[in-house]
């Protein structure tokens, strides 16, 4: 949410690409890029995507900046730890 508020991108509902509504679908097609951020090493999200043909990704896992699924408080310290991850793949600035 951090990353829409500062225009740095959007959301979408991986729910809705799962369940084929062409919308959610159409939208990850045509954007410039796409970073799928994954909670924890299953990959749950990049494999949605990947089901779907959906194959031009930037792939971030929370567990790779140390956090731990379920127990990592959030805060506005951790938020940050993964605005500036997700900045770096996406070749942000800050």
């Amino acid at each position: 949410r951090q990353l829409s508020k500062d225009k740095k991108g959007a959301m979408s509902c991986l729910a809705g690409i799962g369940g084929n509504i062409s919308g959610f679908i159409k939208s990850t097609e045509g954007a410039d890029e796409v970073l799928v951020i994954d909670g924890c090493p299953l990959s749950c999200a990049r494999k949605t995507l990947e089901e779907k043909g959906l194959t031009s990704f930037k792939h971030m896992m929370v567990t790779d900046i140390g956090f731990k699924k379920g127990q990592t408080e959030v805060n506005q310290e951790n938020i940050a730890r993964v605005c500036d991850k997700a900045a770096e793949l996406l070749g942000l600035c800050k």
